[in-house]
């Protein structure tokens, strides 16, 4: 009887799970559909804004998935313990090749299996033991909106030889607690591109003068990182740390602290980002966070939109010390009373100027005589394309 029952029950199950799955298949294809998705990344984008989460991109039943054809731009429920059998397709018309398709799916094994036939992979990470392991073995991860860091579970990328693409979307990265050595994101070696989301942290570190300082992500040298679209979030004295070669775009800083930090060898370049700090924009430094280095650390800032205070007594937004900051384009605004901007701390600093708007002053309207009138410490002298400023 159990022979019988057994198998019978199991198929009954399956169906059922097929059932729900074709539904949510349905659905993901309504989303995306109204949307106008016509690629993975907006798909996704718009199958989140209806209210999914990407561990529903995990069907129910076994050896099924989600698929999005590339080719007719829409969600397939495939089957791929029956020869990779479409069950589900939105149009008449489905991709016949599986290298049309990518395979949306969290479990590492599953995503190995899925390479083999041929099939493209987008890869999800639901929690923390599927992020890691996703992120270990290169490619692209989608990151759920459920993954939570804490002091014990932080991202570390320290492979040179994995090019790796993590999208957070409307997932938020912090950890908690003011213990050292705590940073949210590292990365220490390799080739990185994060997409989105939300980066804080409470968790701190121990400068070498014993100062307590908050950092959601730092980037090590032999590193290289472009970040779009993300937002960071500082809740004290601290920064976002970079001494790799780093492109920020499209991202949102709140800051209590210094906000972006570029040390030995960094070379770091600002598109379209927006600062919104109570300290200093921007550090370009050859300190090390324990003594000078000969580095060539540079902040070369191409557009975005900056205002803070510096700190009042001590520093200007925009602090050169030992290091270079180049100014391109940006909307830039001090909050200090004396309404300075810029400051050079050390012999070899220096901070040129060839484009942007400085306290509501158009750089076409700019003069060495203005820009020294803006400068804390150091000396302002015009060149063939605008303007330099130095310690002497």
């Amino acid at each position: 009887l159990a022979a019988v029952l057994i198998p019978t029950f199991s198929g009954i199950i399956r169906k059922a799970n097929i059932s729900s799955d074709t539904v949510v298949a349905k659905n993901l294809n309504t989303a995306a559909i109204s949307a106008g998705a016509k690629d993975f990344d907006s798909a996704i984008a718009a199958v989140k804004e209806a209210g999914y989460v990407l561990a529903n991109l995990n069907a129910k039943a076994s050896g099924c998935y989600f698929v999005w054809d590339d080719a007719n731009d829409q969600f397939l429920l495939v089957d791929t313990t029956d020869g990779y059998k479409v069950i589900y397709s939105n149009t008449e018309a489905s991709a016949k090749s599986a290298t049309n398709w990518l395979v949306a799916v969290s479990d590492p094994e599953a995503i190995a299996a899925i390479t083999a036939a041929g099939c493209g992979v987008k890869q999800i990470a639901t929690d923390y033991e599927d992020l890691m392991a996703n992120l270990a073995a290169g490619g692209e991860v989608y990151v759920d909106e459920s993954v939570v860091l804490t002091n014990d579970n932080l991202i570390i990328l320290n492979n040179t030889n994995a090019s790796t693409t993590i999208n957070l979307g409307n997932s938020q990265l912090n950890t908690s607690g003011m213990l050292e050595d705590v940073v949210p994101v590292q990365i220490k070696q390799g080739t990185v591109n994060i997409n989105g989301g939300i980066i804080g942290a409470a968790g701190s570190y121990i400068d070498s003068d014993g100062k307590l300082v908050n950092t959601p992500i730092k980037v090590s040298e032999g590193s290289t990182v472009k970040i779009n679209g993300t937002t960071f979030n500082i809740h004290s004295n601290g920064y976002t740390t970079f001494f790799g070669n780093v492109t920020v775009e499209n991202a949102t800083y709140n800051s209590k602290g210094t906000t972006i930090y570029c040390g030995n060898n960094g070379q770091v370049i600002l598109k379209n980002v927006t600062v919104n700090s109570s300290e200093r924009f921007v550090w370009a430094t050859n300190w090390n966070g324990k003594d000078h280095t000969s580095g060539t650390a540079c902040i070369t800032i191409n557009s975005g939109k900056f205002s803070g205070e510096g700190n009042t007594s001590t520093f200007a937004p925009i602090a050169s010390y030992s290091g270079d900051i180049v100014i391109d384009g940006g909307d830039f605004t001090s909050n200090r009373e004396d309404g300075k901007l810029f400051q050079v701390m050390e012999n070899n600093g220096t901070i040129t100027i060839n484009g942007g708007s400085f306290n509501g002053i158009a750089f076409d309207k700019l003069t060495v005589e203005k820009v020294q009138e803006l400068t804390l410490q150091g000396v302002a002298r015009e060149t063939e394309n605008g303007f330099v400023i130095t310690l002497k």
